[in-house]
């Protein structure tokens, strides 16, 4: 009979070790009879040996991996068979003090020194390149990644223009540029490889990697090998896009620099001043993922398995050459650590780096799986993917690569069941996640696709090339999505796009609706743009029932908080200062019929007086309790004065006053005790509390990390509708008139999209109370199940000389579902629409 409570085995792996030992001494006997293995795979075969030999309560398992360089000769994999129970979980974990490190690379050797453009380097030859069984573009001497050839030396050349009318324009999404020209000794039709030679074009909020067909210089035009990404050859600011070269023989001349010729197999390499042939280390990454978690995402998952305290590095990734990349965020590029069907597995203090994609990435049929205190850096993509929970494609239709098919994307059709499918529900906590989108510029440092449950908080995110927190990936204002209860929260986002690669980004980034999710406590600086759009945070296309609080973002050159067509947003207690003179704290939403956000308990600050901003269609915002200031004691509110802005009936409570900032510039961005935000109800925010904790000092096993509690919440997607507004897409729309008297029909739709049974009431009201009244209903009691949707109907009856009035319906509770309203017009639709005029900012009160 198996024991219960047995006792927890121990297992070594040593690079002195030996697979036919026992594994169980953590150094090899004096006589050769025993010690440590040798490998990573042969101690998890083991712990499968241990596990069906028991047939019973399993013992916990610990693997401890001695220091040292593990080349690894294909990627570690996990299956239901290598799995722990919560009592008895799996580790692996390096060996206390020691630093194992994991490698999917190969180690150069055989280097001669030769010539190569009359510039001194050393050579290798490399028969598996010849042989076209082995192609890399990253290569890493003594730590460090080296560069591949490169035109222009620094900075970016830009195009001239393109071959036909079409592929001038900014935005063409049917077409895309096959061809290019470009400025007269810029390309070159004698390279070597000339098909070898890769053009990195950064445009809009993406990046097009192109390999060249042919150049022309005759007519200094550029074929590439196949079209770019959606549109023409013109940038943001209507230009010719800008570009770089990379990849030429002729142009290795300076130390750091690399060239593979892949068609002789032949590595070159210009040595650093100090790097010699005889104590270089030089590794070029050979596997295209380093650890697989593989289970059924409909089946027996993989569970309670650990890595702690490892040290990952060296994987490669290319899109195949006919695919040019993504439409947004790099979104198809794995991970080089892969979970695929895994439940309740952990990555603990490891560290992540030297690779060209992904560090992790979470696939369907994941739930619960946890990313603690890892270092996540020089990366070719970004930090952290959690894709889709239901493995859909969403509403991008073809947008997916056919290569992204093997990668977990999509359920096989005969499995077709996405109601089967759990929520991720990834966590990752406390995580330094930086110097990323090194290949693929649009990376993100964490990115959540139309997924639920998920919990990033206390992280350092920093220099990456675009976004800094991604969430959401639905289109419009559909409620036919999963994105829901994800919170984003203290952590610490700063130095985006430093380069001024790209545009339409943020520190955190939102699309479509996602009821329950919050932003909380977060600390956002010194986010750049190339052109156009960089915003603190972002919420983008349909972005709706969210609640930001307690967020303190500055030094974003283009404006501290963003809506393009959201809906339903609560932005409560943060500290949102304007940096440019442009930035604006609050702009656009294109549909006149939904009220974009509420704004209470704010101090929002802006170096120019216009607060809200420079296409804010519709001003749709109510605001209460806010400390404005602008320049000179100015705060303009689209194009109005607080007083105007207030009379209105946007406006109660809120003041034009300096709010007294202490140390701005340095960082700190707190209030001084006697601010009169704190008379308004302003809670103090403390700024330095975002990011990691414990000071770097990691406890020695994951069982001693301190937990976050975590209970379920209740969730509820809460909508008003009346008839004629706010469709599924979003998108610019007209007014909603009402004939005095005449009822307009209306729709209350709930739906749970939590995991709990939602219990509460909501209130209908019309603003001002004497424009009208509901007809129906004004309390609306739910009791829903998970998933559970119920519509109410009701109608709306306005009385004469109304004129613009609010419908809300609003929770008794104190946070979600938050309120979500609609704005319509009392009278029948003019011919030609209210003109607005803009007016110059004066000495407002």
């Amino acid at each position: 009979m198996p024991t219960q409570n047995p006792t927890p085995l121990i297992l070594h792996v040593a690079t002195n070790g030996n697979d036919a030992w026992s594994g169980e001494p953590p150094s090899p006997a004096e006589d050769g009879s025993d010690g440590p293995f040798a490998t990573l795979p042969r101690a998890r075969d083991a712990v499968r040996e241990l596990k069906r030999a028991e047939r019973g309560p399993g013992r916990s398992v610990t693997v401890l991996i001695r220091g040292g360089w593990y080349f690894l000769d294909e990627p570690l994999v996990f299956s239901p068979e290598d799995s722990g129970t919560p009592e008895a979980p799996v580790v692996y974990r390096a060996y206390e003090g020691e630093s194992p490190v994991l490698s999917g690379g190969r180690a150069i050797t055989g280097w001669q020194e030769a010539t190569v453009n009359g510039i001194a380097c050393w050579r290798a030859e490399l028969p598996e390149v010849e042989a076209g069984d082995w192609w890399f573009t990253q290569l890493f001497v003594n730590g460090c990644r080296c560069r591949r050839t490169r035109l222009p030396k620094e900075g970016m050349y830009r195009f001239t223009g393109a071959t036909d009318a079409s592929n001038s324009q900014m935005f063409n999404w049917d077409e895309s540029c096959p061809r290019a020209l470009f400025e007269p000794g810029q390309m070159s039709n004698d390279w070597a490889n000339l098909n070898d030679v890769e053009v990195i074009v950064p445009k809009h909020w993406f990046d097009s990697h192109l390999y060249i067909k042919a150049v022309d210089r005759a007519e200094n035009c550029v074929t590439f090998q196949h079209k770019g990404i959606l549109g023409g050859i013109a940038d943001a600011d209507d230009r010719p896009a800008r570009y770089w070269i990379e990849n030429m023989l002729e142009e290795l001349n300076e130390p750091g620099q690399f060239y593979l010729d892949r068609a002789k197999g032949i590595l070159y390499y210009v040595p650093r001043p100090n790097e010699t042939i005889e104590h270089a280390m030089v590794i070029a990454p050979r596997l295209p993922a380093l650890v697989r978690f593989e289970g059924d995402p409909l089946g027996e998952r993989v569970h309670h398995v650990r890595l702690e305290h490892l040290d990952f590095r060296h994987a490669h990734f290319a899109h195949p050459r006919d695919y040019a990349g993504d439409v947004q965020a790099s979104f198809s590029v794995p991970g080089a650590i892969t979970f695929y069907g895994a439940e309740d597995c952990v990555l603990y203090g490891c560290g992540i780096s030297r690779i060209a994609q992904y560090a992790v990435e979470f696939r369907i049929g994941c739930t619960r799986n946890k990313v603690i205190a890892c270092h996540l850096h020089d990366l070719g993509a970004g930090g952290v993917k959690i894709l889709h929970d239901r493995g859909k494609a969403c509403n991008l239709g073809t947008a997916i690569p056919t290569h992204a098919s093997d990668q977990g994307w999509e359920l096989p059709d005969e499995q077709d069941d996405y109601g089967k499918l759990p929520r991720q529900k990834v966590t990752v906590s406390d995580c330094t996640i930086n110097d990323g989108g090194k290949i693929f510029l649009s990376a993100v440092g964490v990115w959540i696709g139309d997924s639920a449950g998920n919990r990033i908080r206390h992280n350092h995110i920093y220099c990456m090339n675009y976004t800094g927190i991604s969430v959401g990936w639905n289109w419009g204002y559909s409620t036919d999505c999963r994105c829901a209860d994800n919170l984003i929260e203290y952590n610490h986002i700063e130095r985006l796009n430093t380069k001024r690669m790209l545009n339409d980004m943020g520190g955190i980034y939102t699309l479509g609706p996602q009821p329950g999710t919050v932003l909380r406590g977060n600390h956002i600086h010194d986010v750049y743009r190339s052109v156009y759009g960089n915003w603190g945070i972002y919420h983008d296309n349909g972005s709706s029932f969210m609640l930001d609080e307690e967020n303190v973002i500055y030094r974003c050159d283009y404006g501290a908080w963003h809506i393009n067509d959201g809906r339903d947003l609560v932005a409560r207690n943060n500290i949102l200062l304007i940096a440019g003179p442009d930035g604006t704290a609050v702009n656009w939403t294109k549909d006149p019929t939904v009220r974009a956000a509420i704004l209470e308990r704010n101090v929002i600050a802006s170096r120019p007086p216009q607060i809200f901003g420079w296409a804010s269609f519709n001003g749709h915002f109510t605001t209460r309790h806010n400390v404005f200031w602008g320049p000179g004691g100015r705060a303009v509110i689209h194009d109005q004065s607080l007083r105007e802005w207030a009379a209105a009936g946007n406006d109660s409570g809120s003041v034009v006053r300096d709010p007294l900032m202490t140390a701005v510039d340095a960082g700190v961005s707190a209030l001084r005790h006697d601010s009169p935000a704190f008379a308004l109800g302003f809670q103090a925010i403390e700024p330095h509390k975002a990011g990691p904790r414990l000071g770097g000092k990691l406890p020695a096993t994951y069982d001693q990390w301190p937990p976050d509690p975590d209970p379920v919440r209740q969730v509820v997607l809460a909508a008003l509708a009346v008839d004629g507004a706010a469709d599924d897409q979003g998108g610019f729309k007209p007014r909603v008139y009402v004939e005095p008297g005449k009822p307009l029909p209306g729709t209350l739709t709930l739906i749970n999209r939590g995991e709990v049974q939602a219990r509460g009431e909501m209130r209908l009201s019309i603003e001002p109370p004497a424009a009208g009244r509901i007809e129906g209903p004004d309390r609306v009691s739910y009791d829903l199940a998970p998933d559970q949707e119920m519509v109410v109907e009701f109608a709306v009856v306005l009385g004469p000389g109304a004129e613009r009035v609010l419908i809300e319906a609003a929770a008794s509770g104190k946070d979600l579902p938050v309120p979500t309203a609609l704005y319509v017009y009392g009278g029948t639709e003019p011919t030609e629409g209210p003109q607005k005029t803009k007016r110059a900012p004066g000495a407002w009160d």
